[in-house]
């Protein structure tokens, strides 16, 4: 079972219909048919009551297509989680000098790092230098 199986799943409960659920999902119709029968042989349970004309779903297949939905959704905030953590750099950025040249470059740096961007706190702050 992947996630794919369960998006089939949702499609063909929203649209009751083989060839309107796999053209939501772009993919042929004996695709879809074909991973949800693979989907009740995996999961031992009938989901679906397949007629000529009609799609019901089982008692235990609709409560797999809310389960499903509870997943998808999941999923998507998953997903997002993980995006928002991909992009720009966050949190603190150190940034340290060696005595001779701190005064200097801690003035260039701090007149840069505002410049760049108004949204950034810029401290200075002075540490005592480790001696080895």
């Amino acid at each position: 079972m992947n996630i794919r199986d369960l998006e089939y799943l949702v499609a063909l409960a929203e649209h009751r219909h083989f060839r309107r659920a796999a053209d939501s999902c772009h993919v042929s119709q004996p695709t879809l048919s074909g991973q949800i029968r693979k989907l009740e042989d995996e999961l031992g349970v009938m989901l679906l009551e397949r007629t000529s004309r009609k799609v019901l779903f089982t008692q235990a297949g609709l409560l797999l297509v809310d389960q499903a939905r509870t997943v998808l959704r999941e999923v998507k905030v998953l997903k997002e989680m993980a995006s928002q953590q991909g992009e720009a750099m966050s949190g603190p950025l150190h940034i340290g000098l060696i005595p001779t040249v701190g005064p200097i470059c801690c003035r260039l740096l701090f007149r840069c790092c505002t410049r760049l961007s108004r949204s950034w706190k810029c401290i200075c702050m002075r540490r005592k230098p480790i001696s080895c």
